[in-house]
């Protein structure tokens, strides 16, 4: 495939057919086996050179057996499978390299990326979803005070980039900006924020990055707690998927972890 053209939508995948589909550190193979087709699936050395790897071919080829396989039985005889791109179905906690400090009575926007999941339909008169896999393999963490109160989350690494033209493409993440305003008379000094991505929509450009709606966190007391604003649609893009849930303009989630004064 042509690296400009969308490694996502919909491809026909005829009976012994099979699509290979590489994207960042996701390896995937689909086989279509009549009213049975196969997902085949691993994870990739963390490594720079597969970080904006991309690769699609559908042909009459034997799937590559990877490590995680699962098997599905339908009821139609369908050969579309339509690949969409979709944000996690839990927060995301994104550390920074180093701890944030943001001045009493200022704002910051950083820019920060979280992994696409791919979730598989077979298209249909009705569409049936197969299954939802990470293009990143993120490890599981508790965000919360106390071992009794908090949210089961992923985890991620991120550059708190302040300057969008600074940031490289990448065709598997969607970028969001967080606007992060301190309200108080404190520094606010944190280590992690979670930001709520299944409240998030997926957005696309002309070039192929994703993008979700701004998230504006506002920290007005001594607490991990924010006011929450789900902004617009960045200019310039195109609906891909919209979120998991609603989200309620100016409810207060755990935003912050790890504050100090």
């Amino acid at each position: 495939m042509n690296n400009s053209d969308p490694w996502w939508g919909e491809s026909s995948i005829p009976i012994g057919h099979s699509m290979q589909l590489d994207i960042g550190f996701l390896s995937l193979a689909i086989e279509n086996k009549g009213k049975e087709w196969l997902v085949y699936s691993q994870y990739e050395a963390d490594l720079e050179e597969f970080n904006n790897r991309i690769h699609k071919e559908v042909g009459q080829f034997a799937a590559c057996s990877y490590k995680d396989e699962a098997r599905f039985f339908v009821n139609n005889d369908s050969d579309l499978i339509n690949v969409k791109p979709v944000l996690a179905d839990r927060p995301v906690v994104c550390r920074p390299l180093k701890p944030i400090k943001v001045s009493p009575k200022s704002k910051v926007i950083l820019y920060v990326s979280t992994p696409i999941w791919l979730s598989l339909n077979l298209v249909s008169e009705e569409s049936t979803k197969l299954q939802e896999i990470a293009s990143q393999r993120l490890s599981d963490t508790w965000f919360g005070p106390s071992t009794m109160q908090g949210d089961l989350c992923y985890a991620s690494l991120t550059n708190g980039r302040t300057d969008l033209n600074a940031l490289p493409l990448l065709r598997h993440r969607a970028i969001t900006p967080l606007v992060i305003h301190n309200c108080t008379e404190s520094i606010l000094s944190f280590e992690r924020v979670s930001i709520p991505v299944p409240m998030l929509s997926v957005f696309k450009t002309e070039n192929g990055q994703f993008y979700t709606e701004s998230v504006a966190l506002t920290w007005q007391n001594d607490n991990s707690l924010a006011k929450l604003k789900i902004g617009d649609q960045q200019d310039n893009t195109i609906l891909v998927s919209g979120p998991r849930e609603t989200a309620e303009q100016g409810q207060f989630i755990r935003a912050f972890s790890a504050i100090f004064k």
